[in-house]
């Protein structure tokens, strides 16, 4: 029987680290055998970057550090940054400023959004970017073909080479070869669409399963049918993640799938059908010191 037990205190069973937060560091073994043997370089406005603080970091296949700030975008060799920033009167500028995504699909593209200003794609050779932003009819209403939303949350290629975007009004399935786009988006009159066309974060698991964060719960794509429902469903029909907001998605090594939200962790057993919660106990100094989950990891142990 499925079975949502609530206010778990006890260890979970594997170390995982979760950042609520703040961002915790895990030590390796040789920095407590010797102090002090862990170094950090800064990299920061004084070397070139645009700003200090950022909400996106990828390293690309050709070994090119990224970071998305709020003024701009960097890319650093090692021994200069690049900024790249909007200028209205060049349209082969990145489209804005306020950086949320930075990806690197499989063909080795690499797409970075904009908050509020639609999705580029990066054009390595002529260092410039292609813009893909709402496509609006003469009635003012959003059209078919383009972007859902100018501001993308997140971005993700299946195995299958679907590729997929999350925005703050629907999920979008992009064809890079046609370069048009398919919306999904919330219906309170079909129980097989989207629960909330606010996406929050998108995850393929080991099976092949493509799940989708909303600020409404958890969801899973049928590709056959091509529609959504909740997960996991329960016996009772209802999943103890709706009304939730999924922050992030993570499978550990065992299978088990770590779901955090902003009301606390919660761990799926796809074998039982359990569903565990982790709460913060203000009496209970074992338990997660909060309930805001931000990202999940698993350590090498």
């Amino acid at each position: 029987m499925n079975n949502l037990n609530q206010n778990i205190s006890n260890p979970v069973a594997i170390r995982l680290l979760v950042l609520i937060s703040l961002v915790s560091l895990a030590w390796s073994d040789s920095y407590g055998q010797n102090p002090g043997y862990q170094k950090f370089n800064h990299l920061t406005t004084k070397d070139g970057l645009s700003q200090s603080s950022g909400h996106a970091i990828l390293q690309d296949s050709q070994g090119y550090m990224w970071f998305g700030t709020n003024s701009g975008l960097n890319r650093y060799n090692g021994y200069e940054v690049s900024v790249y920033k909007h200028n209205p009167e060049d349209s082969t500028t990145i489209s804005g400023d306020n950086i949320s995504v930075i990806y690197e699909d499989r063909r080795g593209n690499l797409w970075v959004a904009a908050t509020g200003a639609g999705l580029n794609l990066f054009n390595r050779n002529k260092d410039t970017f292609s813009h893909y932003k709402i496509i609006y009819t003469e009635t003012g209403e959003v059209a078919s073909g383009g972007i859902s939303n100018n501001s993308v949350s997140s971005i993700l290629e299946l195995s299958n080479g679907q590729f997929w975007l999350g925005t703050d009004h629907g999920l979008n399935l992009f064809d890079r070869d046609t370069e048009e786009f398919v919306h999904f988006l919330a219906d309170s009159n079909d129980s097989t669409s989207i629960s909330s066309s606010f996406i929050t974060s998108l995850y393929e698991d080991s099976e092949g399963n493509f799940l989708i964060g909303t600020e409404n719960g958890l969801n899973i794509w049928n590709p056959e049918k091509e529609n959504f429902s909740s997960f996991p469903h329960q016996l009772s029909g209802l999943s103890p993640l709706k009304g939730k907001t999924i922050n992030k998605i993570y499978e550990d090594r065992g299978g088990m799938l770590w779901i955090g939200t902003d009301e606390g962790l919660y761990a799926h057993n796809r074998e039982t059908g359990d569903i565990r919660e982790y709460k913060h106990n203000p009496n209970d100094n074992s338990s997660i010191s909060g309930n805001i989950i931000f990202s999940i990891i698993e350590d090498s142990r």
